[in-house]
């Protein structure tokens, strides 16, 4: 009853639920690298992480205060691989594995050429939470959701019973009965 005088069916209503609870679990668990932030700090090129000494969701903001650098700045991982290559001080990773990472900061001339490094590489630790909290979150949620959606059924399911006994028996809401006398 109530969802149809507002025009969306209950089963509407669920899927759009079950829809943004599946895209907000991809959104978090999908990879994501050398994400491009819109600050700018330049001085000596300093590298720390930004935040805690150990990073528990996996994923880190590095930032540093940079030379004067007009062909931007690159990070390399503890592979040689390229995760970023732009002009802000600072990037963020994220998909990071329990373990040490580093990542070593250089800054680039126009032409391509180092012309400041970072001492030594930035070294991040990433120890994720626990499997035990992980599933005692995802259960409490679950129920959370659970009792949201045994709510609602119930009380769907007593709105329209009410309206079918009051169909039923003929009567109004105000106790007289339909097509009735008035004596």
């Amino acid at each position: 009853m109530l969802f149809r005088r507002s025009g969306i069916s209950f089963a509407d209503w669920i899927r759009t639920w079950i829809c943004v609870i599946v895209a907000s679990f991809f959104s978090q668990a999908s990879p994501v690298s050398a994400q491009d932030p819109l600050q700018s700090d330049i001085g000596s090129l300093v590298v720390e992480p930004f935040g805690q000494e150990v990073f528990r969701e996996g994923y880190v903001t590095i930032r540093w205060s940079g030379v004067d650098a007009p062909g931007g700045y690159r990070v390399t991982d503890e592979d040689g691989r390229l995760v970023y290559a732009g002009r802000q001080p600072q990037f963020f990773v994220s998909g990071l594995s329990d373990g040490q990472h580093a990542f070593q900061v250089t800054a680039v001339d126009q032409e391509g050429r180092v012309v400041a490094k970072s001492e030594q590489p930035v070294s991040v630790r990433v120890e994720h939470w626990p499997l035990a909290y992980a599933f005692w979150a995802f259960g409490t949620g679950l129920t959370v959701v659970v009792v949201f959606v045994a709510v609602i059924v119930w009380g769907h399911r007593a709105t329209r019973t009410r309206a079918t006994r009051t169909r039923a028996t003929g009567t109004r809401a105000t106790g007289t009965r339909v097509g009735g006398d008035a004596s």
